[in-house]
Order: C-alpha cells, then structure tokens, then sequence
C-alpha cells in the first residue's frame, strides 16, 4: 500500500499478476441503490425497492415507518439492519408526497441517488469501526471543492439530505439533547459523495 499526491493511496504489484487473479475479497460496507443516475433515472416511476433493491413500481408499496416505496410490504430487506433498517430511522424524519400530490413532488422527494450516501452516513449508529474505515477512504474533498461536481453533489445530495431528513433529525437532537449521527455536518456528505465517487 503506497500513496501519492496525484491518485492517493492504492496498491502496488510486487510480482507479475496474472489475468482474472482475485488478489482479494471482502464485504461491502454498506449496499444501496446506485449513486449517480442518469436524468432519466430520476424521472423514472419504475424504482429500486429501498429494502432489496428490486424494480418497483413507485406508489404500489411502501415501507410501513418511513413511507419509502417497497416491491412488497412484507420484503425481508425492510426489516434487516444491514438493509433497509440502516436508515430507515432517519428516513422517518421526511414529509413524504400523498397519493393525489403532484406527480413531482414524489420525483423531487424519492431521490435513490441520495439513499447510498445516507447508508453511509447511517453507518455510524449501527458500527462506529466501519463507519472510520469509510469515512477514512480516499474523497479528494479539497480537489473536488469550487468544481462543478461538487456544486451539483451539494444541490442534488447534501442540500436534499439537510432538507428532508437531517435538519428534522439535528431540532430533534438538540431539544432531546441527545446526538444520532455524531458526524453529520455538510463536508461529511460531500466526504462520502467523494468516497463513492473514487471507490465504487
């Protein structure tokens, strides 16, 4: 394992590697639905189910607490910590859209591309160990400030976040006087946007 200014850190061959050699394996951190979509992603009414990720239909099903949509009320990931029940919690602190509102505001409020840095973010209440293993990967935080990536990760994640979910959940911290997330400042997700962008 050796560093540089250029790429950061990352691993160095000592011998020849043969083709489709495994080097290593290990688990995921966290597991969530894809990160950067694509516009038309974003205006899909076809979404990944927020407990296993399969094709939903949005408006169909819902997750019982957080009213996130779900391909069955049933689905086993909903309940399951490493799953849904990661950030499901906080999940619970947003205004959902109701059937009969504005088709956009369920488009502006179901934002998939956001729920895999809130797992990250989340990770810290269920494993504080992975949670530093995370958060200390590579981000290039300073490279990525005052570019255009990280304005429209500010505007499409972090301000999002804030808005819905982590405002509601820091007024309730401080009138319980009681901390969830220990780090949730808006470089922390601009850390971890720039952590899935170098290492997924």
């Amino acid at each position: 394992l050796t560093k540089s200014d250029e790429i950061g850190r990352h691993f160095v061959a000592t011998k020849t590697i043969e083709k489709d050699t495994i080097l290593f394996s290990e688990n995921p951190l966290v597991i969530g639905p894809k990160w950067n979509l694509a516009d038309y992603e974003q205006r899909s009414t076809v979404v990944p189910c927020v407990g296993c990720f399969t094709d939903c239909q949005l408006g169909q099903f819902y997750c019982e607490f957080c009213r996130w949509p779900a391909c069955k009320p049933d689905c086993p990931g909903l309940g399951n910590s490493n799953l849904h029940g990661l950030e499901c919690g906080v999940l619970r602190f947003g205004r959902p859209p109701k059937p009969g509102d504005d088709p956009e505001m369920f488009f502006d409020y179901y934002r998939y591309d956001a729920l895999l840095v809130l797992k990250c973010l989340a990770l810290q209440i269920r494993n504080a160990d992975l949670f530093d293993q995370l958060i200390n990967l590579e981000s290039h935080y300073n490279a990525r400030k005052n570019t255009r990536y990280y304005a429209d990760a500010d505007e499409r994640v972090v301000s999002y976040l804030f808005r819905n979910f982590l405002d509601p959940l820091q007024k309730l911290e401080r009138k319980e006087g009681k901390i969830v997330l220990k780090m949730c400042d808006r470089k922390t997700l601009h850390m971890i946007g720039g952590i899935l962008e170098v290492n997924i």
